[in-house]
């Protein structure tokens, strides 16, 4: 299994992380530690002094009132060795007595003599320590008295120095230890992730209704398995789409595509005469225009299922639209054995995309010569009602829907009012419009609702021709 490189380096921020913790927490236990031994050792002399002190009292009195010297003598030579040297000195700095180990009592310094209290001094002596002096200033029956208690801090230094050896020791070792639990601490922090990896190589492309874990409450690792699951919503929803967009292609080229197959494979069968193959070739002329019909309608339906919205920022004549349209629609009205009427069209401009609105009108008139009966024309009419134009084409037939509203969400091409109502909609949404179907007597009439655009000076033109 190769080694993660995430794992490494969470193992090495952790690792860093720790040393830097290890060395401030080592050296803050180093200088407490020193303090609390140089505050001991004078907590020590400080008591030594006042001891030796009271048996220089104690002897004095013994004694019937002796002088001080005496008392001082007597003092020493009954005081037990021990590593603390002591020297007593009077007013003028004279040394009445002194006991303890020699070379430390040559560097006790002459301290000035203080009324009352203590004084504490350090004197360097050599490499290997050097001696704190506690002094302890006192007054024996008006005579002056100053004791000084004196220890090499040679001890403190080995002791500290054993310290600092044992840390050289321990700090790599704990570094090492830290290693080996940050690598296996990152690896337990990153097994939800690894999961979450495996979890998520094992959706395919076929197989997209599969969802990741989310635990509650959710943690990183959930939000992102939630994100994820949101790409997979989105990629289904794709997915979805595009199986019922190549359904709707199928289904829409399929027949004219077999009557173009059929009339060809006809005319090649048999000889026929020049006028029956103009016949043929006209019936597959009409079929492949329908094909070419077709093929743009489902251009726009992938436009409008993938929810694009092209940028409106024309002024379009629509009255013109209209005319154009009705113009280039009169012939294929007639192969289809309608007529085409004119009602009122008003002068009207709305802010939107020339393409688009002409496949409007296209679809409106297709749908009504289509599906409507030769009873009586399709009535074309542009109006002009406040802040709105309507668009309205009218035929007789069968109803479609009275009194209703269509919006994309519900004229799916999948159902009866079919593909031309459901890009009709979607125009009038990216136009900020809406399609509205109503029925009076035998006639259905089909609004395409668009608000008026502002005026040809605050905008751009398009004019059709």
């Amino acid at each position: 299994m190769p080694i993660s490189r995430l794992r490494l380096r969470l193992t090495g921020l952790f690792a860093l992380s720790f040393a830097l913790a290890l060395v401030l927490l080592v050296l803050s236990l180093l200088l407490y530690l020193r303090q609390r031994a140089s505050d001991t050792l004078s907590a020590e002399l400080l008591s030594s002094a006042g001891e030796f002190s009271r048996a220089i009292v104690r002897e004095r009195t013994e004694s019937g009132e002796v002088a001080l010297q005496r008392a001082v003598t007597e003092a020493v030579n009954e005081w037990p060795r021990s590593a603390t040297s002591f020297v007593a000195r009077d007013a003028l700095g004279r040394t009445l007595g002194s006991t303890g180990e020699i070379a430390l009592l040559e560097h006790v310094p002459v301290i000035p003599p203080f009324r009352e209290g203590s004084r504490i001094v350090t004197v360097p002596i050599d490499d290997e320590g050097d001696l704190r002096i506690v002094a302890v200033a006192l007054a024996i029956d008006g005579q002056a008295l100053t004791i000084l208690a004196a220890a090499s801090t040679a001890e403190l230094q080995e002791r500290e120095e054993a310290l600092n050896g044992w840390m050289l020791v321990a700090i790599p070792l704990a570094l090492i230890v830290s290693l080996i639990a940050g690598y296996v601490l990152s690896r337990l922090a990153l097994g939800p992730i690894h999961d979450l990896g495996i979890a998520a190589a094992g959706i395919s492309a076929t197989n997209l209704s599969t969802r990741l874990p989310v635990r509650e409450p959710a943690d990183e690792v959930d939000r992102v398995a939630s994100q994820f699951n949101g790409v997979l919503n989105r990629l289904q929803a794709a997915q979805t789409q595009n199986q019922h967009f190549l359904r709707q292609v199928a289904h829409q080229i399929r027949t004219p595509l077999t009557l173009v197959l059929g009339e060809s494979e006809l005319a090649l069968e048999h000889e026929r005469s020049p006028g029956e193959l103009t016949e043929a070739l006209e019936r597959v002329q009409r079929a492949a225009m329908q094909i070419r019909r077709r093929v743009g309608d489902l251009f726009l339906l992938a436009q409008a299922e993938a929810g694009e919205k092209p940028a409106l920022r024309e002024r379009v004549e629509l009255d013109q639209v209209i005319l154009d349209t009705v113009d280039l629609y009169r012939a294929r009205a007639d192969a289809l054995g309608k007529a085409l009427e004119l009602g009122t069209i008003d002068e009207a401009g709305v802010r939107g995309d020339p393409h688009l609105l002409h496949e409007a009108a296209a679809e409106m008139i297709e749908n009504a010569c289509r599906h409507g009966t030769a009873e009586a024309p399709v009535r074309i009419a542009l109006l002009r009602s406040g802040s709105e134009i309507w668009l309205q084409v009218e035929n007789t037939g069968c109803p479609i829907e009275a009194a209703a509203s269509i919006a994309p969400a519900d004229a799916s091409p999948g159902n009866p009012r079919g593909l031309g109502l459901f890009i009709l909609a979607w125009i009038a949404m990216v136009h900020d419009g809406a399609i509205k179907v109503t029925r009076a007597g035998d006639r259905n009439q089909v609004t395409l609702v668009l608000p008026a655009a502002p005026s040809r000076i605050d905008m751009p033109t398009t004019v059709t021709g």
